[in-house]
């Protein structure tokens, strides 16, 4: 039998090779080895003594029950065990420091993805990984600037931390309907609010009406909030179509901005919008005609689905004064004619309580 033990030793030695080599990296398993191995080896010493202490006089099968190792080499065996249990702990612990540093840079670059992201548009920040001294021509684009009337005369009566509070809030339910309607929000200049669509980069989806829209839900979100603060403070929109240049600008604090005639136009649009109303440019009233035009027939022709929802319906007014003056008496003239949107739905709840209350 003593053949045969010392076969069963060597195959449990293979076993703990073929164990630890290919799982050394797991600390656990090599640590329920490491106790299981001083138990195979010592088992004959422990047996014989066993035998010895507490002699039978029944006949012994496992008389020569041994080790095919001597007590050093029990010894050394032993300690190859522990030391594969050490190394095991050892690389364990690089292994889990590691995936932190891992989990660490990716939430990091995550982070830094979503802050470029507000920064800039998304398709704007794939390119400029690529080239980051990259511009960008657009020739459709739909931009509006939005103002807010008498929020001057209530920021002199507030607190610095009231004003920012005020600020955050207006701005907050800006930003909440950009994302409604896949406005891209470019930039914010003290209380004026400058967003729109273009065909990519800067937005995925180029449709004029969504900033028509935009407009005119600016307006009324200015008009609720308004009415809780029970202040006077009112909006006016201003947007205009066509060209522009887009472009970081900066090299510490980067920013994407627009430049190009169509801003100047835009400006001039929002500052002359009467308060409580949306004011587009000839170019712009024209484009969303087109859209709604081709919008209408792909629904006929049921060729695709329309990606743009017209909640409401829209109607243009052509102001009939030849030049347009602002709130500070400042006049403008246009070399195009601007028109005031209309719609089926009230713009400005005050004023259409006030209008059920005369009629």
């Amino acid at each position: 039998m003593g053949k045969e033990v010392q076969l069963l030793t060597l195959n449990f030695v293979l076993l703990v090779f073929l164990w630890v080599r290919p799982h050394a990296f797991l600390f656990s398993t090599q640590f329920f080895l490491m106790p299981f191995t001083v138990a195979v080896v010592s088992a004959p010493d422990l047996y014989h003594l066993i035998r010895h202490v507490f002699p039978s006089r029944l006949p012994d099968p496992w008389a020569q029950w041994d080790s095919m190792y001597s007590i050093r080499g029990d010894l050394f065996f032993t300690i190859m065990v522990v030391l594969h249990v050490i190394v095991g702990y050892t690389e364990e612990q690089a292994s889990r420091q590691e995936y932190r540093v891992m989990k660490a840079v990716q939430n990091t670059g995550t982070r830094t993805k979503g802050i470029l992201d507000t920064l800039m548009p998304p398709l704007v920040v794939e390119k400029l990984l690529k080239n980051p001294k990259q511009s960008h021509q657009y020739r459709h684009a739909t931009i509006t600037q939005s103002d807010l009337c008498g929020f001057t005369k209530l920021a002199s009566t507030a607190t610095p931390k009231e004003v920012v509070k005020f600020m955050s809030q207006l701005f907050g339910r800006f930003d909440d309907l950009a994302d409604k309607h896949g406005v891209y929000k470019v930039e914010t200049i003290g209380d004026a609010y400058v967003a729109g669509v273009a065909e990519p980069p800067l937005t995925k989806d180029n449709s004029p009406i969504s900033v028509v829209f935009f407009g005119l839900d600016m307006v009324r979100a200015v008009d609720s909030w308004s009415e809780s603060m029970q202040s006077e403070v009112t909006c006016r929109v201003g947007i205009h179509h066509g060209e522009c240049i887009g472009g970081v600008v900066g090299t510490d604090m980067q920013r994407y901005h627009l430049f190009g005639d169509l801003l100047v136009g835009l400006e001039i649009l929002e500052s002359t919008a009467p308060e409580g109303r949306v004011q587009v440019s000839e170019a712009c009233m024209l484009e969303v005609e087109r859209q709604r035009k081709g919008l209408k027939e792909q629904e006929s022709k049921k060729q695709v689905k329309k990606k743009v929802v017209i909640h409401e319906n829209l109607k243009f007014e052509q102001r009939k004064d030849g030049e347009l003056t602002t709130s500070k008496g400042e006049t403008h003239t246009l070399p195009y004619p601007t028109y005031l949107v209309e719609s089926d739905q009230p713009l400005r709840k005050r004023l259409h309580l006030q209008t059920l209350l005369q009629s």
